[in-house]
């Protein structure tokens, strides 16, 4: 299943709204997350659960470039190993946001915690506890926000589905689909 663009903004201020509806702290927390967790899987590509679960700050790098910066991301497993990958600046944002989750590291600024190459998680929720997973909480998003479980071909729609988003999009941009698969730690004919 996939997304389209206004479905993902749709669903990404459905979340804001969710979130602070929550029935208690905990809820409000895991919606949260929840939030910054599809936007950061859109953003970049990564495999979610597999790419992210052990994610931590140690694993983000700031590369200057001319007149630019760029994020690395270098999730420590993955369907073939480890692999680097690069952000989009959609990214930056989304990563302080990620920050100020956590008491420990709101007073450092993004590129303090990021020269700090801290081991911590980056997905934790404002208790500094690791949720089991998301995939209930995204069905259950799905659910209440009225947007079909399964996309216009009737391919049913899970997190994963926001890595298909993100390849979409790339192809959209004219990312060479050999760049692509580089990426996305796939292969052309998986994207094909």
């Amino acid at each position: 299943g996939s997304f389209t663009t206004d479905e993902l903004i749709q669903l990404q201020a459905f979340i804001q709204q969710w979130s602070a509806n929550a029935r208690n702290e905990r809820s409000r927390w895991l919606r949260e997350l929840l939030g910054l967790y599809v936007t950061f899987v859109a953003c970049t590509g990564v495999r979610p659960g597999t790419e992210t679960e052990d994610l931590s700050w140690k694993h983000i790098e700031f590369i200057e470039k001319p007149n630019m910066r760029v994020i690395h991301i270098t999730p420590p497993k993955g369907k073939r190993g480890s692999r680097t990958l690069i952000a989009r600046n959609e990214l930056w944002p989304l990563l302080d946001k990620l920050r100020q989750l956590d008491t420990e590291l709101a007073d450092m600024t993004l590129e303090e915690l990021i020269k700090a190459k801290s081991p911590k998680l980056l997905f934790r929720m404002r208790d500094g506890t690791q949720p089991y997973n998301l995939v209930n909480s995204f069905a259950d998003c799905l659910e209440a926000c009225e947007l079909s479980k399964s996309d216009k071909d009737g391919k049913d729609r899970s997190l994963y589905s926001l890595r298909h988003y993100y390849a979409t999009q790339r192809l959209l941009d004219d990312i060479p689909i050999h760049d692509l698969a580089q990426q996305m730690g796939t292969s052309v004919l998986m994207i094909g």
